[in-house]
C-alpha cells in the first residue's frame, strides 16, 4: 500500500500502476472509453476526475482504493478542527 496525501501523489501512483501493467495511456483510454489525452490529464491532475472515474481506472488497472482513518495525537477520531476542517 502507498499512502496518498494529495492529488499529485495520486497522479504519480496512477501513472506508475499503469506503467507496471505495461499499458499505454492510449490503451487505457480505449479500455475506459476516453482519449489517451484524457488519461494524461487525469495523471497530471487527478483532482479533476470524478470518484467514479477514479474507481474505474483502479479497477481497470487491477488496483484497489482503501480509505484509512489517520488519527493524530492531538485530535480525537472524527473531530473537526477549529478552522472547520476535518
Amino acid at each position: 500500500m502507498y499512502p496518498v496525501i494529495n492529488s499529485r501523489q495520486l497522479g504519480t501512483y496512477l501513472k506508475s500502476l499503469r506503467k507496471s501493467n505495461g499499458i499505454s495511456q492510449a490503451d487505457l483510454g480505449v479500455r475506459m472509453g476516453v482519449s489517451g489525452a484524457r488519461i494524461s490529464a487525469i495523471e497530471q491532475n487527478p483532482g479533476t476526475v470524478s470518484m467514479d472515474q477514479l474507481l474505474r481506472i483502479f479497477h481497470t488497472l487491477g488496483g484497489r482504493l482503501f480509505v484509512e482513518e489517520h488519527v493524530s495525537s492531538n485530535t480525537s477520531p472524527g473531530s473537526v478542527t477549529s478552522t472547520g476542517e476535518w
